[in-house]
């Protein structure tokens, strides 16, 4: 989270992204029981663009952590009456509240009530009473899955689980337990989902699982009429020596119809990153790459670690970028907006998808996305805004 001093000077007014793009045609279908979404603009070209599911590798899985598998919510400063009152304002049952209350099932730890669920009474609770009580758990970072839950963007948790390898009664849990915080479909229950594990191998099988990020694949076609100048021009992102020039114009100047991944016309790093997970040897003094990182490298052959420096990340921003408004290009940064604060960043590409790394964990890679899901994580509440940063002509001279 980039903190701002300098709030009026990138505080958005307000605007919305879904009429902020360039204006395209847009459809969508169904194969094979996958979504195919097709967006065409004279700006950006022909974009054929498919969903798919990540999950970290297993030697990374390997580095984490596993917590208990023994459910607990930890109150930060929390009483008897103000867990009572949450509880009856969330519609919990009451045989399930004296449960929950039992002084036999919670403790006093450090300032904090810490509850100890039983299984049973956690499967009972509807996504109604969940996503009541575990925005309040969110507030502390003794919730650790609470506070950072995994998210099923795309609003499809069928097409999330049906190639994961939990099992049936894994799955069936896994519908029961999930919540919304804002829009976005959440799941926070891990420890749950544990406890229905048999063996070592299906420990690791959970947690790859709940690394699945839902990342999309661009294809841009190239008809042989189509605009050589335009799409060198959108896809350059400004550089008249980008080195993805060469491949984009030879495609374009070839007789029958073409297509070209998109990854391909990404500037060096944000095309070695993309679809990837970061490593340890990428930390620099204790940190990972962030989203800012990601998002203020995107044009750089090198990374600069120093925007792992969240003061020296909302300098250059500030220094660097000029605020613009929609339509977004190729490359724009897009700034999530609070009060205060620059609470996620990513890159526009093109129509409504985005290149992304949603936070600082090993376990989040770099990938497109659609905005409008991004906006789901992100963008809690209305004062949360949008604001577009361009890298200033002047820098766009030569390649970084």
């Amino acid at each position: 989270m980039l903190n701002m001093r300098m709030r009026t000077a990138i505080l958005a007014l307000g605007l919305g992204f879904l009429c902020s793009v360039e204006a395209a045609l847009r459809s969508a279908e169904v194969l094979n029981g996958e979504p195919v979404w097709t967006s065409k603009s004279a700006a950006y070209g022909d974009l054929t663009i498919r969903a798919i599911y990540i999950e970290a590798p297993s030697y990374l899985i390997e580095l984490v952590g596993k917590p208990s598998s023994k459910p607990r919510w930890a109150f930060a400063n929390g009483t008897d009456a103000s867990v009572r009152a949450l509880f009856q304002r969330a519609g919990i049952p009451a045989d399930i509240q004296a449960r929950l209350l039992d002084p036999a099932q919670r403790q006093q730890q450090d300032g904090a009530l810490i509850i100890f669920p039983s299984v049973d009474d956690l499967i009972a609770l509807t996504p109604e009473m969940r996503t009541v009580v575990y925005p309040e758990l969110a507030k502390s970072d003794l919730n650790e899955f609470h506070q950072n839950p995994i998210f099923i963007i795309g609003a499809d948790l069928e097409d999330w689980l049906r190639q994961s390898k939990l099992s049936n009664k894994q799955k069936e849990i896994f519908r029961k337990m999930v919540w919304r915080r804002g829009r976005a479909l959440a799941f926070s229950d891990l420890r749950t989902l544990l406890l229905f594990s048999e063996t070592p191998e299906d420990v690791t099988q959970v947690f790859k699982t709940i690394t699945r990020t839902r990342a999309l694949l661009l294809s841009l076609r190239l008809p042989p009429n189509a605009d050589m100048t335009a799409l060198s021009n959108y896809w350059s992102g400004g550089f008249a020596d980008a080195d993805t020039l060469p491949l984009l114009q030879a495609a374009i100047q070839r007789e029958s119809v073409m297509e070209i991944d998109v990854s391909h016309l990404l500037p060096a790093l944000a095309r070695r990153r993309l679809y990837t997970y970061p490593t340890l040897d990428q930390t620099v003094n204790g940190r990972l790459p962030d989203c800012h990182w990601s998002s203020l490298n995107f044009f750089n052959n090198t990374a600069r670690s120093y925007y792992l420096d969240t003061r020296l990340a909302a300098g250059a921003l500030l220094s660097q970028y000029e605020r613009v408004n929609a339509p977004y290009r190729f490359g724009d940064v897009l700034a999530f907006v609070s009060s205060d604060s620059v609470l996620h960043s990513c890159v526009f590409i093109a129509d409504d998808v985005v290149f992304t790394k949603n936070g600082e964990n090993i376990l989040a890679p770099w990938v497109f996305q659609r905005m409008d899901d991004v906006m789901a994580i992100y963008q809690t509440d209305t004062s949360v805004q949008i604001q577009g940063y361009r890298l200033k002509p002047e820098l766009r001279s030569t390649q970084r």
